[in-house]
């Protein structure tokens, strides 16, 4: 499956498609929770790592995947803005 392919989960704050994030995009959310730097929605910061995510399609938020199981509450979302800014 590429990166841009649907999955049949939906985002729980808008309701859009989620697709697989690259693993660039994964490294560097890692490199941030490495830095303490990543908070998510609900301003909690973020400090265990990733091994995958879960993005909307408009690319405006990122969902965690932690050992195979994606963390979809409301507050797990993460604004890719802030990262995208590092790539």
């Amino acid at each position: 499956m590429s990166s841009h392919d649907a999955i049949p989960w939906t985002c729980p704050r808008t309701g859009l498609a989620l697709v697989l994030s690259s693993e660039r995009v994964v490294a560097a959310c890692n490199q941030a929770i490495a830095r303490r730097s990543l908070r998510n929605a609900a301003g909690g910061l973020i400090v265990l790592p990733l091994s995958g995510g879960l993005e909307t399609v408009d690319g405006v938020y990122l969902y965690p995947i932690r050992e195979s199981i994606p963390c979809l509450g409301r507050v797990d979302a993460i604004l890719l803005r802030a990262i995208l800014t590092q790539l």
